[in-house]
């Protein structure tokens, strides 16, 4: 049992030390139809504005230069990086250093699935240089609601700032075609919660290094660097992790939501039931009764 709580508790992210948020409240509300957002074509984002040290005075924007991007803060100005959740948050940290300056929206003890918003994100969100989510429809229920308002081109899908945690992720349990609500709170795009393998974090860190080389290419050498680096903490954690599953491998356990798909293939762990007996669904007397038993 100390090696499973071991395990359990290095799921994901310890290098950084952020909270996972992995979890989910026992109810979950109704979707609303997905928002679809079409990003406005040929917005670039400004290069980098760089002030000699020493210099004095103010220094005009460049012609077209877009309200909010880098060239609107003096010297060396950071990148400003939203996130949805706070593991996103702690990878980007980690590739950008500091040269970013990473806010989550969702804290790590929220239900990412839903977010009660606020003014001060739209705020965030509006002097955003970039903006990350996990995608796969997780935040579906308030993230594009947030991006259309804060109206901050540079940062919707289709632009350099909008990035996509999930690109080159395998993910696992897709359905496709549309939702049968019958089946609780399901993910016809595949399970969310791809980040609790180790190695799909691997690829997050990369998405997130290429994208910041491509908007702030002053600071690209030291983005791969940082990729670089993270990359080797993490494959050393890694040989840890494994020794530690080896006395839990094959073992059958029971979680609350659908939640660690792949942290389970990865190291070896059978899921063979949930406290929730659908997605998103509280679980009935009935329903706890027949888990003791299995259990």
């Amino acid at each position: 049992m100390q090696n499973v709580k071991a395990l359990l508790s290095v799921a994901f992210l310890c290098l950084a030390g952020a909270p996972v948020s992995a979890g989910d409240p026992p109810a979950a509300g109704q979707r609303p139809p997905e928002l679809r957002v079409v990003g406005a074509g040929g917005s670039d984002v400004p290069p980098r504005s760089l002030r000699p040290a020493g210099a004095s005075g103010s220094q005009d924007p460049a012609p077209g230069a877009a309200s909010g991007g880098l060239a609107d803060s003096p010297v060396l100005a950071k990148v400003k990086v939203v996130t949805t959740t706070e593991d996103l948050a702690a990878l980007g940290r980690e590739v950008g250093g500091e040269a970013v300056d990473v806010q989550s929206i969702a804290r790590g003890y929220q239900d990412p699935h839903f977010v009660e918003t606020k003014p001060s994100y739209l705020l965030k969100l509006k002097k955003a240089n970039m903006f990350i989510q996990v995608g796969l429809e997780l935040e579906v229920t308030w993230a594009p609601s947030l991006l259309i308002s804060a109206r901050n081109p540079k940062i919707l899908p289709g632009n350099p700032g909008f990035v996509e945690a999930s690109d080159g992720v395998e993910i696992l349990q897709r359905t496709g075609g549309g939702a049968d609500r019958s089946l609780g709170d399901v993910h016809p795009l595949g399970n969310p919660h791809y980040w609790l393998d180790p190695q799909n974090g691997r690829i997050i860190a990369k998405n997130i290094a290429e994208r910041l080389a491509l908007i702030d290419p002053e600071h690209a050498e030291a983005y791969r660097k940082n990729l670089a680096g993270f990359e080797a903490k993490l494959s050393a954690k890694e040989k840890e992790w494994d020794a530690l599953a080896v006395a839990v491998k094959g073992i059958k356990v029971v979680t609350y939501h659908n939640s660690w798909p792949n942290f389970a293939r990865r190291f070896g762990i059978q899921i063979v039931n949930f406290i929730e007996p659908k997605p998103g669904v509280p679980a009935s007397p009935a329903h706890v009764h027949s888990l003791i038993q299995q259990i």
